[in-house]
C-alpha cells in the first residue's frame, strides 16, 4: 500500500445490522415479562410474540446472540446499546443465565408458538434458574451454555474495550436511577461504586472509555452528563498520581453536584447545586459502628465548601478549582436556547478562549493534556477535505493524526487534520 494513502476499515455494512440487533432488545424483554405475568395463552403474550417475529424478520438470518460480560453481542461483535435497553439487557442476562444459556443462534424464523416457548422459558427464569430449555427443541432456534462465559466485572477473557464500554453503561445506568429520585438521600454506595466503574474502564481501555462516553448511543441525559464530568474530573488527577482518596472524593462531589444541578438543558449555579446536594448527603444514614466514614467527610467538606461560597468568589483550593472548572464546562454542553449538543472539543475550545480571565486556567491545560487536544467527538477535516469524528488516537501516535470515523469507515489520515464544527450546530460542516 502507498505510505500516503489513506487507510480504511469499512463498518458501513456492520453499523446498519448492529442498529436492528440492538431493536431486538425491547420485543425480547417484553415478551419475557408478558409471558411470564399472563402465560403463553394470553392475547397480549400473542402479541408480544408476534412483535419479536416481526422484528426478526428485519434482521439478516442467520446470526448468533451472545450475552456476556453484561453487554450484547452478534457474531462476537460489541452491539451499541443505550441506557434504557441496557437495563433492559441486564435483565435478560439474568434469565438467560438462569436457563444456562450464554448463546442464542436464530437460524430461521420460529413459529409463532416457538417464541411462546422461549418466552414461557425466560418468564421463568427471570426469578428463578431453571432448565425448561435443557430438553426442548424449537424449530429455528438453537442455544448453548459457553462453559468459560462469565458475567460481571471478574470475566478476565472478555476484550478490554468490551468491559470498558460494559462499565461506562452501568455507571450511566446507575446514575440514571439516582437522578430519578432527587428527594431520597445520596445513596453513597451507589456514588462510589460509579466511580470505581470509571476507574476499571480507564484502566481497561483508556481510548474505549473516551469513546463510550462521547460517542455512544442515546440521549445527553443528565446522568450521561455527570458521569462524564466525573470522569474529567478523574482524568487530570490520574496523569497527576493523585492519592485514590482524593481524586474518588474530588470525583464523587462533581458526579453529585452534576446530578443535583445539571437540567436537560443549561444548569444552575453550582452553589444552588451544593445546597441541594449536602441537604441530600447529610440525609443519608450512616451505618458504620465507627462514625462517618473518611470518604463521606472528603466530599461533604468539598460539597459544602461550593454551598457557602459567594458566586463572585474564586475556589480557594486548587481541587476545588477542578471541579468548578468541569462544572461548568458540562453544565454548558447542553446549552439552553439552542437544539444541539457541544462536543468536548468545543468545550476545550471555549475554556480555551477564556483562558486568560478564568481562575482555573491551569486545570485547562492539564485537562487538555489528559484528554487529547482532538478527544473522541470532535469535528476533523482530512487533508483531502472529508470530515468526520474522531474516534481516538491514531496509529502513528501523532496528537494530530487521530482514528477518524467517516460515513461508517475507520480512517487513518496520512497527514495532520483540522477541527472544524459540528455540522448540526451550523447546518454546514466547515
Amino acid at each position: 500500500m502507498n505510505a500516503d494513502a489513506t487507510s480504511t476499515i469499512d463498518l458501513g455494512a456492520d453499523l446498519g445490522a448492529q442498529s436492528e440487533i440492538a431493536k431486538l432488545v425491547d420485543p425480547l424483554f417484553v415478551l419475557m415479562n408478558t409471558v411470564g405475568s399472563h402465560g403463553r395463552e394470553h392475547p397480549l403474550s400473542v402479541r408480544a410474540a408476534e412483535s419479536l417475529r416481526k422484528a426478526l424478520e428485519a434482521t439478516d438470518v442467520p446470526f448468533a446472540l451472545q450475552l456476556v460480560a453484561g453487554g450484547l453481542f452478534c457474531n462476537r461483535v460489541l452491539v451499541p446499546l443505550d441506557v434504557e435497553r441496557y437495563h433492559k439487557l441486564a435483565q435478560l442476562s439474568h434469565a438467560f443465565n438462569n436457563l444456562s444459556v450464554h448463546e442464542l443462534t436464530v437460524e430461521a424464523l420460529p413459529e409463532l408458538d416457538g417464541v411462546l416457548t422461549l418466552g414461557d422459558a425466560l418468564g421463568k427464569a427471570r426469578i428463578a434458574p431453571c432448565q425448561d430449555l435443557e430438553h426442548r427443541k424449537i424449530p429455528g432456534l438453537r442455544w448453548r451454555e459457553i462453559p468459560a462465559a462469565q458475567r460481571g466485572v471478574h470475566a478476565d477473557s472478555v476484550a478490554p474495550e468490551v468491559f470498558a464500554v460494559a462499565q461506562v453503561a452501568q455507571a450511566i445506568a446507575a446514575v440514571e436511577r439516582i437522578v430519578a429520585a432527587p428527594e431520597e438521600p445520596w445513596p453513597w454506595s451507589a456514588g462510589v461504586g460509579v466511580i470505581r466503574r470509571l476507574e476499571r474502564a480507564y484502566d481497561a481501555d483508556r481510548s474505549t472509555f473516551d469513546r463510550a462516553l462521547e460517542l455512544a448511543p442515546g440521549s445527553w441525559s443528565v446522568a450521561r452528563r455527570a458521569v462524564c464530568a466525573a470522569a474529567l474530573v478523574l482524568q487530570p488527577l490520574i496523569v497527576l498520581e493523585s492519592t485514590l482518596a482524593t481524586r474518588r472524593a474530588a470525583a464523587h462531589a462533581i458526579l453529585g453536584l452534576a446530578a443535583c444541578g445539571f437540567k436537560p438543558r443549561d444548569c444552575d449555579a453550582i452553589e444552588e447545586a451544593a445546597s441541594r446536594l449536602l441537604f441530600r448527603m447529610l440525609a443519608a444514614p450512616i451505618h458504620a459502628r465507627s462514625g462517618v466514614e473518611p470518604h463521606r467527610l472528603r466530599v461533604c467538606a468539598l460539597v459544602h465548601h461550593f454551598a457557602e461560597q459567594d458566586d463572585r468568589q474564586a475556589p480557594r483550593l486548587e481541587i476545588m478549582k477542578l471541579i468548578h472548572l468541569v462544572y461548568g464546562l458540562e453544565g454548558q454542553r447542553c446549552a439552553g436556547g439552542v437544539d444541539f449538543v457541544l462536543s468536548r472539543a468545543d468545550l476545550f475550545a471555549h475554556a480555551v478562549a477564556e483562558l486568560d480571565r478564568r481562575p482555573e486556567g491551569a486545570w485547562v491545560r492539564m485537562l487538555i493534556k489528559a484528554v487529547g487536544e482532538l478527544p473522541p467527538g470532535a469535528w476533523v477535516r482530512l487533508p483531502d477535505g472529508r470530515v468526520g469524528t474522531v474516534l481516538g488516537p491514531g496509529s502513528s501516535g501523532d496528537p494530530r493524526r487521530p482514528e477518524v470515523l467517516i460515513g461508517g469507515r475507520k480512517v487513518e489520515p496520512p497527514g495532520p487534520v483540522e477541527l472544524v464544527p459540528p455540522p448540526d450546530a451550523h447546518g454546514r460542516r466547515s
